[in-house]
């Protein structure tokens, strides 16, 4: 059916990569759900095994959109795109899925405006960057939205990020980074983790 919809809709399924490219270039992550979406589920495909923590959540959450003409898709919103890639690099450990992460904590305080400066952001840090504050939203949404068990679960994946995991994050972001990127890197991180905690 995601094949047939996807075809005539210009879109070409890779289910091996679990994904549908748009012939203008856009790509999308195609996410088993529905029966597929238990919390202790392993999907396997070939090179790649992950965990389906977290989907029937974020699938509860997420946004309807038209990505194409007569094709609607379930989008999932920043908290749960956010825990499912942090789940991603927790299966996989590409890179890739943290700075995709890290890629949201800088922009998600653009769509904040007044709630960066409520009570709920106020954090005993002083003085913090407006990213890091919108870093702190985006994890209280998390410790609120999703249950506990996967809360638990996500707190150990965060906390399994490195020093050397965070220059990665840094040199892509910056070439060479500097001291400087890479605590800014480890304030976004650290903010989400405290603001789960919490």
């Amino acid at each position: 059916m995601l094949r047939d919809l996807a075809r005539e809709s210009g879109f070409t399924v890779s289910i091996e990569r679990g994904t549908a490219r748009h012939p203008n270039g856009v790509e999308l992550d195609v996410l088993p759900v529905g029966a597929l979406a238990g919390s202790d589920l392993v999907v396997e495909r070939p090179g790649s095994v992950m965990s389906t923590r977290g989907y029937a959540e974020a699938w509860e959450r997420a946004e309807g959109m038209e990505v194409a003409p007569g094709l609607f898709l379930r989008i999932p919103t920043a908290s749960a795109y956010v825990v499912l890639k942090l789940f991603a690099w927790s299966d996989r450990r590409l890179l890739k899925h943290l700075q995709d992460v890290d890629h949201v904590l800088i922009h998600f305080d653009t769509s904040q405006g007044e709630r960066l400066f409520d009570a709920d952001a106020d954090t005993d840090w002083g003085c913090v960057t407006v990213q890091v504050a919108g870093a702190w939203l985006l994890g209280r949404e998390v410790a609120r939205g999703f249950s506990p068990s996967t809360v638990a679960h996500l707190l150990t994946v965060v906390a399994s990020i490195d020093d050397v995991t965070v220059a990665g994050i840094a040199r892509r972001r910056a070439s060479p980074p500097s001291d400087e990127d890479e605590a800014a890197v480890r304030a976004r991180f650290d903010a989400l983790a405290a603001a789960i905690r919490r």
